[in-house]
């Protein structure tokens, strides 16, 4: 009797490896790239091809658009190269300072707010 294997977790859809929940934004940027979305374990960037990012270390991006420049620690989780001329990317929060931890807890209250009011 032969038994089904599962597929390795690089094939799940990313969606399903994720455990918590992801806020899609406009309006944040980083200098690799536009926020596509954010949550509290991290946030997923689109921009032009940049070098491989995942042999470094855990390293600082800049948060911007928020009413103040959020520096936050990351690794890379993981990268891809949807079309020829952009790249994406998944970056991990790595020990986020407390500040960083509550400003982002007021960006989701606010979006969350905003979702709600148009909702209603």
């Amino acid at each position: 009797m032969s038994e089904t294997l599962a597929p390795p977790a690089a094939w799940k859809l990313e969606t399903e490896r994720r455990n918590l929940g992801r806020l899609e934004v406009r309006h944040l940027r980083t200098r690799l790239g536009r926020v596509v979305d954010i949550g509290p374990g991290g946030m997923r960037l689109r921009g032009v091809p940049w070098p491989a990012l995942d042999t470094y270390g855990a390293f600082e991006v800049e948060l911007h658009g928020m009413p103040e420049v959020l520096p936050l620690k990351v690794t890379v989780a993981w990268s891809t190269r949807p079309g020829v001329l952009t790249r994406e990317i998944g970056l991990a929060f790595v020990d986020l300072s407390e500040h960083a931890e509550h400003a982002l807890a007021g960006l989701f209250a606010a979006c969350r707010d905003v979702h709600t009011k148009r909702a209603g």
